[in-house]
């Protein structure tokens, strides 16, 4: 519980009030009302907006709309405009970035102090910043996570994965990503899948010895349009097997393999 100035002894009034009681008094009802927030519904939670997208002019940066979140400890960080983000998220391929808003104090109505002369700010009020974190920084602490950037190369791509939960502003991505196109299995020779560039002299030098052909699974992928991005999929082969005329799954046999999505690749959108 927060601390107060005994503003209601019957001795207050005989005393003098000085600037530690009043700063004492107004910071335990500033500390009152965050509590009770907290107390009503969990920290930190986005009420409205904050939704992040693409900058249409240029796919390095993103965009936040205006809107409203409280962040652990109950201060209000308010977008009161929409914002184009200062400062782009990693676009190296692949590259994971957390945008986040913070709470801050910004100050301004300098004067003189009158006993000494000192320019000092006389309002504070709440304000808010963009922090861009690294995959390997987190969210931290203060943070209010607004989604995720993830890298192509050239530009990002942005999700509603990690935004901060609870989210009044039903601003969830709730549509799936694309989907595969199909697994196509390709069989041959090893030299022939390494080196299947005829103008290779490597190519003619290799010896066939003879061993059964191999196969490799290939996949091949749609063309991304997803607002949301898609950074890997999962593949999972399940061997199959026949006991008394019955198809039988070996779930304990499992073989699982993450294929990233390359749009660079040879041919296509596939890797």
């Amino acid at each position: 519980m927060s601390t107060k100035f005994n503003r209601n002894d019957s001795n207050a009034a005989d005393d003098q009030f000085y600037a530690d009681d009043y700063k004492t008094d107004l910071n335990g009802v500033e500390e009152d009302l965050r509590t009770s927030l907290g107390d009503l519904h969990a920290m930190p939670c986005i009420i409205s907006g904050l939704i992040l997208t693409v900058n249409t002019g240029d796919d390095s940066l993103f965009d936040i709309s205006s809107g409203l979140a409280y962040d652990e400890d109950g201060y209000r960080i308010e977008i009161p405009s929409d914002q184009l983000a200062n400062s782009g998220a990693d676009t190296t391929n692949g590259a994971i970035n957390y945008i986040c808003v913070r709470h801050k104090y910004s100050y301004d109505t300098s004067r003189n102090a009158y006993k000494t002369g000192v320019s000092w700010n006389t309002r504070k009020f709440d304000d808010f910043e963009v922090v861009v974190r690294t995959e390997a920084q987190g969210v931290q602490a203060g943070d209010v996570c607004l989604g995720t950037s993830t890298g192509n190369g050239s530009g990002i791509s942005v999700s509603t994965d990690n935004r901060t939960q609870p989210d009044f502003s039903g601003a969830a991505d709730t549509a799936p990503p694309a989907k595969v196109t199909g697994v196509n299995l390709l069989t041959g020779d090893e030299p022939t899948y390494i080196f299947n560039d005829p103008a290779n002299p490597i190519s003619s030098q290799v010896i066939n010895d003879f061993t059964p052909a191999r196969a490799w699974i290939k996949v091949s992928f749609n063309e991304v349009s997803d607002p949301s991005g898609v950074r890997e999929y999962q593949v999972e082969l399940i061997p199959l097997y026949y006991e008394v005329s019955e198809v039988v799954e070996k779930e304990d046999l499992i073989q699982s393999q993450t294929i990233n999505y390359s749009p660079s690749a040879p041919g296509g959108p596939e890797y």
